[in-house]
């Protein structure tokens, strides 16, 4: 039998949001060519953490074997990258609400709640509405008070950067 990695990434998604147990042999059709392939797809949809989550919670793969490892890295970088975003998200909505500025978290912030864990909702950016009339002062705000620098700007988005970007 052969390993049909699309039915494979979408089985391991479903046990990831659905819940539902799979058999320790649930992989065993698969090659080591196989379950990279099945890494590349799911890296390239940025799902990867996703799959390794489940082989992971299921036993799917021995420790040792080097998919696990390549899987398990995606994991530890998800979770060290909600920590990061995390972390500057509380802080700029610690700064608009000491700056007394209304503000409104978009998409992923607001979203993850709604996942099984937190981190399982990647993003590298953090999405607020604010008042057009706030903009210049909240602009000044985290640049001068947080530390921020100021990217590229457009007519309805602008660009922060953190220190650790």
């Amino acid at each position: 039998m052969k390993c049909n990695i699309q039915e494979k990434l979408f089985t391991l998604l479903r046990s990831v949001f659905v819940g539902g147990s799979l058999p320790k042999d649930y992989l065993s059709d698969c090659s080591t060519e196989d379950l990279h392939g099945l890494f590349k797809i799911s890296k390239k949809h940025d799902i990867a953490h996703l799959i390794a989550f489940a082989i992971e919670t299921n036993g799917l793969l021995d420790k040792s074997n080097d998919c696990f490892t390549v899987f398990s890295r995606e994991l530890l970088t998800a979770v060290y990258r909600y920590e990061k975003i995390n972390y500057e998200y509380n802080r700029i909505c610690d700064a608009f609400e000491s700056a007394k500025i209304l503000f409104l978290p978009l998409k992923g912030s607001v979203l993850r709640q709604y996942y099984p864990e937190r981190w399982m909702r990647t993003s590298c950016d953090i999405d607020i509405l604010i008042h057009e009339n706030d903009l210049e002062y909240a602009k000044n705000y985290l640049v001068n008070d947080y530390g921020y620098t100021c990217g590229m700007q457009s007519s309805h988005d602008i660009s922060f950067f953190s220190a650790n970007h």
